[in-house]
């Protein structure tokens, strides 16, 4: 279930890329990690547990990958478009995890929780 082939220890510094690459599975990227220039870091992860979280409760992914959409188009809307609502696909769920995964996966880190911590508690 875990891909830990881009981890780092939180202490270092230098990127797990260089230049214009990007690196990871682009439905599961926070839009900072797609576009680059933001702060990576442990709410980026919890973006990315979050998109897995929605896809095991639906069986599909947070953003819809169009048929023969250019990679470049897809992360651009990767970037900018607000993830599926778990409650608009699975209504039998409580809100609360809902609101979990709507947190876990907002598009601007300051609105994800802290850390895995937080995550868990909620």
């Amino acid at each position: 279930i875990l891909d830990f082939g881009l981890a780092r220890h939180a202490d270092e510094r230098d990127k797990v890329s260089a230049g214009n690459e990007v690196l990871g599975t682009p439905v599961y990227m926070a839009p900072e990690q797609v576009w680059g220039g933001g702060e990576i870091d442990r709410r980026t992860d919890l973006f990315a547990v979050g998109s897995v979280l929605f896809e095991m409760l639906t069986g599909q992914e947070p953003l819809e990958v169009r048929a023969a959409e250019p990679l470049l188009t897809f992360l651009r809307r990767a970037g900018t478009q607000p993830r599926r609502s778990l409650a608009s696909l699975r209504p039998d769920l409580p809100e609360e995890l809902a609101g979990v995964v709507a947190t876990a996966m907002s598009l601007d880190p300051k609105d994800r929780f802290p850390d895995a911590r937080v995550f868990l508690r909620a």
